[in-house]
Protein backbone atom coordinates (compact mmCIF):
# COMPACT_ATOMS: atom_id res chain seq x y z
CA UNK A 1 0.00 0.00 0.00
CA UNK A 2 1.46 3.87 -0.31
CA UNK A 3 2.38 5.37 2.59
CA UNK A 4 1.85 9.09 2.05
CA UNK A 5 3.45 11.78 3.85
CA UNK A 6 2.74 15.75 3.51
CA UNK A 7 5.80 17.84 3.56
CA UNK A 8 4.15 21.28 4.69
CA UNK A 9 0.10 22.09 4.85
CA UNK A 10 -1.61 19.08 5.19
CA UNK A 11 -3.79 18.46 2.15
CA UNK A 12 -1.19 20.28 -0.21
CA UNK A 13 -0.24 17.46 -2.88
CA UNK A 14 2.27 19.49 -4.18
CA UNK A 15 4.89 19.12 -1.49
CA UNK A 16 4.47 15.19 -0.85
CA UNK A 17 6.58 12.20 -0.29
CA UNK A 18 5.02 8.52 -0.89
CA UNK A 19 6.51 5.48 -0.49
CA UNK A 20 5.30 2.00 -0.83
CA UNK A 21 4.84 -0.25 2.31
CA UNK A 22 4.08 -3.97 3.37
CA UNK A 23 1.59 -5.07 5.69
CA UNK A 24 0.86 -8.68 6.67
CA UNK A 25 -2.06 -10.16 8.08
CA UNK A 26 -2.43 -14.32 9.25
CA UNK A 27 -6.75 -14.04 8.75
CA UNK A 28 -7.32 -11.11 6.42
CA UNK A 29 -8.67 -8.86 9.11
CA UNK A 30 -5.97 -7.89 11.37
CA UNK A 31 -2.44 -6.09 9.43
CA UNK A 32 0.92 -5.72 11.10
CA UNK A 33 2.20 -3.06 8.74
CA UNK A 34 6.51 -3.69 8.38
CA UNK A 35 7.19 -0.50 6.80
CA UNK A 36 8.71 0.91 3.24
CA UNK A 37 10.19 -1.43 0.81
CA UNK A 38 9.87 1.27 -1.47
CA UNK A 39 11.21 4.45 -2.38
CA UNK A 40 10.27 6.17 -5.69
CA UNK A 41 13.04 6.95 -8.49
CA UNK A 42 15.03 10.34 -7.91
CA UNK A 43 12.76 13.40 -8.34
CA UNK A 44 9.53 11.71 -8.12
CA UNK A 45 6.70 12.66 -5.54
CA UNK A 46 4.20 11.11 -6.88
CA UNK A 47 4.28 7.64 -6.53
CA UNK A 48 1.37 5.79 -5.73
CA UNK A 49 -1.44 2.66 -6.16
CA UNK A 50 0.75 -0.64 -6.18
CA UNK A 51 -1.22 -3.70 -7.95
CA UNK A 52 0.31 -6.61 -7.11
CA UNK A 53 0.78 -10.13 -9.14
CA UNK A 54 2.61 -13.18 -9.42
CA UNK A 55 3.83 -14.33 -12.83
CA UNK A 56 6.98 -16.53 -14.37
CA UNK A 57 8.05 -17.25 -10.90
CA UNK A 58 8.75 -13.53 -9.61
CA UNK A 59 6.33 -11.13 -8.07
CA UNK A 60 5.37 -8.03 -10.38
CA UNK A 61 4.06 -4.51 -9.73
CA UNK A 62 2.63 -1.58 -11.18
CA UNK A 63 2.71 1.67 -9.79
CA UNK A 64 1.08 5.19 -11.01
CA UNK A 65 3.45 8.14 -10.99
CA UNK A 66 3.85 11.73 -12.47
CA UNK A 67 7.38 12.66 -13.38
CA UNK A 68 9.22 15.36 -12.92
CA UNK A 69 7.85 16.87 -16.49
CA UNK A 70 4.45 16.50 -15.61
CA UNK A 71 3.57 13.58 -17.30
CA UNK A 72 1.59 10.66 -16.00
CA UNK A 73 3.09 7.48 -16.41
CA UNK A 74 3.06 3.38 -15.10
CA UNK A 75 6.11 2.17 -13.72
CA UNK A 76 6.75 -1.86 -13.82
CA UNK A 77 8.38 -2.79 -11.14
CA UNK A 78 9.70 -7.05 -10.55
CA UNK A 79 10.89 -8.65 -7.16
CA UNK A 80 12.12 -11.68 -5.88
CA UNK A 81 10.02 -11.17 -3.02
CA UNK A 82 7.48 -8.62 -1.43
CA UNK A 83 10.13 -7.10 0.30
CA UNK A 84 13.00 -6.80 -2.85
CA UNK A 85 12.29 -4.86 -5.53
CA UNK A 86 13.55 -3.76 -8.83
CA UNK A 87 12.35 -1.54 -11.73
CA UNK A 88 12.40 -2.70 -15.05
CA UNK A 89 10.85 -0.05 -17.01
CA UNK A 90 8.63 2.39 -17.53
CA UNK A 91 5.74 0.83 -19.00
CA UNK A 92 3.93 3.14 -20.85
CA UNK A 93 3.58 7.11 -20.31
CA UNK A 94 1.24 9.60 -21.74
CA UNK A 95 2.68 12.18 -24.26
CA UNK A 96 3.57 16.00 -23.58
CA UNK A 97 0.87 17.50 -22.22
CA UNK A 98 -1.77 15.30 -22.66
CA UNK A 99 -2.13 14.21 -18.52
CA UNK A 100 0.20 14.72 -15.86
CA UNK A 101 -0.53 11.79 -13.45
CA UNK A 102 -2.06 8.31 -14.14
CA UNK A 103 -3.41 6.75 -10.69
CA UNK A 104 -4.86 3.36 -9.64
CA UNK A 105 -3.11 1.30 -12.26
CA UNK A 106 -3.49 -2.24 -13.16
CA UNK A 107 -1.90 -4.82 -15.78
CA UNK A 108 -3.30 -7.95 -17.10
CA UNK A 109 -3.78 -10.05 -19.57
CA UNK A 110 -7.67 -10.62 -21.05
CA UNK A 111 -8.57 -12.28 -24.77
CA UNK A 112 -5.84 -12.20 -27.17
CA UNK A 113 -4.50 -8.87 -25.33
CA UNK A 114 -2.57 -7.66 -22.31
CA UNK A 115 -4.37 -4.59 -21.02
CA UNK A 116 -3.00 -1.16 -19.31
CA UNK A 117 -6.01 -0.17 -16.55
CA UNK A 118 -5.38 2.82 -15.10
CA UNK A 119 -6.83 6.46 -14.37
CA UNK A 120 -5.18 9.44 -15.74
CA UNK A 121 -5.82 12.78 -14.66
CA UNK A 122 -5.76 16.49 -16.61
CA UNK A 123 -7.06 15.36 -20.10
CA UNK A 124 -8.65 17.78 -21.97
CA UNK A 125 -12.23 17.30 -22.76
CA UNK A 126 -12.87 16.88 -26.78
CA UNK A 127 -16.67 16.41 -28.29
CA UNK A 128 -18.51 13.59 -26.36
CA UNK A 129 -15.15 12.27 -24.94
CA UNK A 130 -13.65 13.09 -21.83
CA UNK A 131 -15.98 15.23 -19.83
CA UNK A 132 -15.47 14.13 -16.52
CA UNK A 133 -13.23 15.31 -14.10
CA UNK A 134 -10.82 12.72 -14.50
CA UNK A 135 -10.91 9.56 -16.85
CA UNK A 136 -11.03 5.83 -16.37
CA UNK A 137 -9.98 3.31 -19.33
CA UNK A 138 -7.21 1.10 -20.78
CA UNK A 139 -4.37 0.81 -23.40
CA UNK A 140 -4.29 -2.69 -25.80
CA UNK A 141 -1.36 -3.92 -26.29
CA UNK A 142 1.33 -7.49 -25.97
CA UNK A 143 3.60 -8.07 -23.57
CA UNK A 144 5.93 -10.96 -22.11
CA UNK A 145 7.84 -10.81 -18.72
CA UNK A 146 11.29 -8.99 -19.14
CA UNK A 147 10.12 -6.99 -22.25
CA UNK A 148 8.50 -3.79 -23.44
CA UNK A 149 4.64 -3.75 -23.57
CA UNK A 150 3.88 -3.14 -27.33
CA UNK A 151 0.81 -0.86 -27.93
CA UNK A 152 -1.13 -1.93 -30.21
CA UNK A 153 -4.62 1.32 -29.81
CA UNK A 154 -5.28 4.10 -28.21
CA UNK A 155 -6.55 5.10 -24.93
CA UNK A 156 -10.57 4.26 -24.72
CA UNK A 157 -12.94 5.12 -21.78
CA UNK A 158 -14.10 1.98 -20.03
CA UNK A 159 -17.37 3.71 -18.88
CA UNK A 160 -19.24 6.09 -19.85
CA UNK A 161 -21.27 7.84 -16.91
CA UNK A 162 -20.59 10.71 -14.67
CA UNK A 163 -19.22 8.88 -11.98
CA UNK A 164 -16.45 5.61 -12.78
CA UNK A 165 -12.65 5.91 -11.63
CA UNK A 166 -10.07 3.38 -10.40
CA UNK A 167 -11.23 0.74 -11.26
CA UNK A 168 -9.48 -2.86 -10.24
CA UNK A 169 -9.56 -6.35 -11.43
CA UNK A 170 -9.33 -9.75 -9.04
CA UNK A 171 -9.38 -13.03 -10.87
CA UNK A 172 -12.26 -15.50 -9.55
CA UNK A 173 -11.81 -19.06 -8.65
CA UNK A 174 -12.81 -19.96 -12.46
CA UNK A 175 -10.43 -17.72 -14.00
CA UNK A 176 -12.64 -14.52 -14.92
CA UNK A 177 -11.25 -11.31 -14.95
CA UNK A 178 -14.15 -8.94 -12.16
CA UNK A 179 -13.42 -5.18 -12.12
CA UNK A 180 -15.25 -3.12 -9.63
CA UNK A 181 -15.06 0.96 -9.56
CA UNK A 182 -15.46 3.72 -7.49
CA UNK A 183 -18.67 5.56 -8.31
CA UNK A 184 -18.10 9.05 -7.48
CA UNK A 185 -15.40 11.36 -9.12
CA UNK A 186 -12.96 13.67 -7.14
CA UNK A 187 -14.08 17.22 -6.91
CA UNK A 188 -17.30 16.84 -7.36
CA UNK A 189 -20.86 17.27 -5.44
CA UNK A 190 -21.33 14.31 -3.09
CA UNK A 191 -24.44 14.48 -1.36
CA UNK A 192 -24.40 10.99 0.67
CA UNK A 193 -21.22 12.78 2.38
CA UNK A 194 -23.64 14.63 5.10
CA UNK A 195 -25.01 11.53 5.72
CA UNK A 196 -21.87 10.03 6.38
CA UNK A 197 -21.42 7.48 3.57
CA UNK A 198 -17.61 7.85 1.57
CA UNK A 199 -19.09 6.75 -1.93
CA UNK A 200 -19.79 3.12 -3.54
CA UNK A 201 -18.80 0.58 -5.55
CA UNK A 202 -19.98 0.07 -8.88
CA UNK A 203 -20.94 -4.02 -9.33
CA UNK A 204 -18.71 -6.82 -9.87
CA UNK A 205 -18.19 -6.69 -13.32
CA UNK A 206 -16.69 -9.38 -15.72
CA UNK A 207 -14.12 -8.29 -18.53
CA UNK A 208 -13.79 -10.09 -21.95
CA UNK A 209 -12.60 -9.23 -25.20
CA UNK A 210 -15.09 -8.89 -28.40
CA UNK A 211 -13.83 -7.79 -31.88
CA UNK A 212 -10.29 -6.31 -29.90
CA UNK A 213 -12.52 -4.36 -27.44
CA UNK A 214 -12.42 -4.96 -24.11
CA UNK A 215 -16.00 -5.02 -22.55
CA UNK A 216 -18.12 -5.69 -19.36
CA UNK A 217 -21.22 -6.84 -18.63
CA UNK A 218 -22.47 -7.51 -14.94
CA UNK A 219 -21.17 -10.82 -13.48
CA UNK A 220 -23.71 -13.66 -13.44
CA UNK A 221 -24.21 -14.00 -9.63
CA UNK A 222 -25.69 -10.44 -9.87
CA UNK A 223 -28.96 -12.82 -10.81
CA UNK A 224 -29.05 -14.08 -7.68
CA UNK A 225 -30.68 -11.00 -6.48
CA UNK A 226 -33.96 -10.95 -8.37
CA UNK A 227 -36.81 -11.38 -6.83
CA UNK A 228 -39.91 -11.09 -8.46
CA UNK A 229 -40.36 -10.14 -12.21
CA UNK A 230 -42.88 -8.46 -13.97
CA UNK A 231 -42.23 -9.35 -18.03
CA UNK A 232 -43.03 -6.25 -20.13
CA UNK A 233 -44.86 -7.37 -23.52
CA UNK A 234 -43.95 -5.74 -26.89
CA UNK A 235 -45.49 -2.94 -27.38
CA UNK A 236 -45.44 0.70 -30.36
CA UNK A 237 -45.09 3.01 -27.91
CA UNK A 238 -46.60 6.59 -28.14
CA UNK A 239 -46.55 8.64 -24.77
CA UNK A 240 -46.10 7.20 -21.48
CA UNK A 241 -46.42 3.84 -19.66
CA UNK A 242 -45.71 3.09 -15.76
CA UNK A 243 -43.78 0.57 -14.87
CA UNK A 244 -43.21 1.18 -10.60
CA UNK A 245 -44.70 3.51 -8.70
CA UNK A 246 -41.37 3.30 -6.64
CA UNK A 247 -38.59 2.05 -8.23
CA UNK A 248 -35.60 1.28 -5.13
CA UNK A 249 -33.96 -1.05 -6.50
CA UNK A 250 -34.55 -3.01 -9.79
CA UNK A 251 -32.68 -4.58 -12.73
CA UNK A 252 -34.69 -3.19 -15.94
CA UNK A 253 -33.66 -5.39 -19.31
CA UNK A 254 -35.48 -3.70 -22.69
CA UNK A 255 -34.72 -4.23 -26.34
CA UNK A 256 -35.99 -1.77 -28.49
CA UNK A 257 -35.91 -2.37 -32.29
CA UNK A 258 -33.87 0.86 -32.85
CA UNK A 259 -34.74 0.35 -37.48
CA UNK A 260 -38.49 0.71 -36.30
CA UNK A 261 -38.37 3.38 -33.51
CA UNK A 262 -39.05 6.70 -35.10
CA UNK A 263 -39.67 8.87 -32.13
CA UNK A 264 -37.43 11.73 -31.67
CA UNK A 265 -36.34 10.27 -27.73
CA UNK A 266 -37.61 6.90 -26.07
CA UNK A 267 -35.93 5.60 -23.43
CA UNK A 268 -36.92 5.20 -19.33
CA UNK A 269 -37.52 8.34 -16.81
CA UNK A 270 -37.08 7.80 -12.87
CA UNK A 271 -39.38 10.65 -11.49
CA UNK A 272 -38.10 14.02 -13.17
CA UNK A 273 -34.38 13.59 -12.26
CA UNK A 274 -33.05 10.61 -13.99
CA UNK A 275 -33.13 9.80 -18.08
CA UNK A 276 -32.27 7.21 -20.37
CA UNK A 277 -33.18 7.69 -23.86
CA UNK A 278 -32.74 7.36 -27.11
CA UNK A 279 -31.80 10.34 -28.86
CA UNK A 280 -33.03 9.48 -32.99
CA UNK A 281 -31.89 12.80 -34.58
CA UNK A 282 -28.20 12.61 -32.58
CA UNK A 283 -28.05 9.39 -33.21
CA UNK A 284 -27.21 9.13 -29.70
CA UNK A 285 -27.71 6.84 -26.39
CA UNK A 286 -27.78 9.81 -23.60
CA UNK A 287 -27.97 8.99 -20.11
CA UNK A 288 -29.19 12.67 -18.43
CA UNK A 289 -29.71 13.51 -14.43
CA UNK A 290 -31.07 16.70 -13.01
CA UNK A 291 -30.97 17.32 -9.68
CA UNK A 292 -30.43 20.96 -8.97
CA UNK A 293 -30.59 20.94 -5.22
CA UNK A 294 -26.96 18.90 -5.46
CA UNK A 295 -25.82 21.05 -7.89
CA UNK A 296 -25.90 18.34 -10.26
CA UNK A 297 -27.65 19.01 -14.12
CA UNK A 298 -26.20 17.44 -17.61
CA UNK A 299 -25.56 14.31 -19.63
CA UNK A 300 -23.10 11.89 -20.46
CA UNK A 301 -24.29 9.62 -24.25
CA UNK A 302 -22.73 7.85 -26.50
CA UNK A 303 -22.96 6.81 -30.57
CA UNK A 304 -25.68 3.98 -30.55
CA UNK A 305 -24.20 0.99 -31.98
CA UNK A 306 -24.97 -0.18 -35.26
CA UNK A 307 -27.47 -2.24 -34.74
CA UNK A 308 -31.00 -3.27 -35.57
CA UNK A 309 -31.86 -4.00 -31.93
CA UNK A 310 -30.32 -2.31 -28.83
CA UNK A 311 -30.91 -3.92 -25.44
CA UNK A 312 -30.30 -1.89 -22.17
CA UNK A 313 -30.05 -3.78 -18.88
CA UNK A 314 -30.19 -1.49 -16.40
CA UNK A 315 -29.25 -1.60 -12.60
CA UNK A 316 -31.04 1.60 -10.38
CA UNK A 317 -30.35 1.36 -6.86
CA UNK A 318 -31.45 3.62 -4.26
CA UNK A 319 -28.74 6.24 -5.27
CA UNK A 320 -27.08 5.06 -8.41
CA UNK A 321 -27.73 3.74 -12.12
CA UNK A 322 -25.79 1.18 -13.80
CA UNK A 323 -26.28 0.19 -17.94
CA UNK A 324 -24.97 -2.08 -19.99
CA UNK A 325 -25.20 -1.89 -23.46
CA UNK A 326 -25.87 -4.42 -25.94
CA UNK A 327 -23.69 -7.38 -23.74
CA UNK A 328 -20.72 -5.06 -23.39
CA UNK A 329 -20.40 -2.88 -26.15
CA UNK A 330 -20.81 -0.24 -23.66
CA UNK A 331 -21.26 0.68 -20.28
CA UNK A 332 -22.75 4.04 -18.50
CA UNK A 333 -22.38 4.54 -14.54
CA UNK A 334 -23.48 7.58 -12.19
CA UNK A 335 -25.10 8.52 -9.13
CA UNK A 336 -28.10 9.69 -8.67
CA UNK A 337 -30.20 11.33 -5.63
CA UNK A 338 -34.32 11.18 -6.08
CA UNK A 339 -35.89 12.21 -3.03
CA UNK A 340 -38.56 10.16 -1.68
CA UNK A 341 -41.73 9.79 -3.56
CA UNK A 342 -40.43 10.57 -6.87
CA UNK A 343 -38.89 7.06 -8.13
CA UNK A 344 -41.64 6.86 -10.42
CA UNK A 345 -40.11 4.32 -13.08
CA UNK A 346 -41.64 4.69 -16.37
CA UNK A 347 -41.69 4.33 -20.39
CA UNK A 348 -41.80 6.90 -22.52
CA UNK A 349 -41.66 7.90 -26.28
CA UNK A 350 -41.45 11.39 -27.58
CA UNK A 351 -42.94 12.86 -31.08
CA UNK A 352 -43.93 9.27 -32.59
CA UNK A 353 -43.58 5.91 -32.22
CA UNK A 354 -40.81 3.51 -30.45
CA UNK A 355 -41.00 -0.30 -30.21
CA UNK A 356 -40.49 -2.25 -27.62
CA UNK A 357 -39.94 -5.91 -28.69
CA UNK A 358 -39.05 -7.58 -25.00
CA UNK A 359 -38.66 -6.76 -21.75
CA UNK A 360 -38.53 -7.65 -17.88
CA UNK A 361 -38.06 -5.86 -14.31
CA UNK A 362 -36.87 -7.70 -11.48
CA UNK A 363 -36.83 -6.56 -8.27
CA UNK A 364 -33.42 -7.20 -6.26
CA UNK A 365 -32.51 -7.94 -2.80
Amino acid sequence: YTGHLCLEDRGDDSIIREVQCLATSRDGIHFEKRGCVLTPPEGIMHFRDPKVWREGGYWWMVIGARDTSDTGQVLLYRGTSLRDWRQERVLAQSAAGESYMWECPDFFRCGDHHWLMFSPQGMTPGGYRFRNRFQSGVLPGHWQPGAAFALSGAFEELDHGHDFYAPQSLVAEDGRRIIMAWMNMWDSPMPTKREAWAGCLTLPRELFERHGRLCQRPVREAESLRGTCQPLHPVRLSGTQLLAEDAQAVELVLTWHTLDSQAEHYGIHLGDGLRLYVDNQAGRLVLWRHYPDEGLDGYRSIALPGAEYLTLRVFLDRSSVEVFVNDGDATLSSRIYPQPGTRRLSLYAAHGEAVLTDGSLWTLA
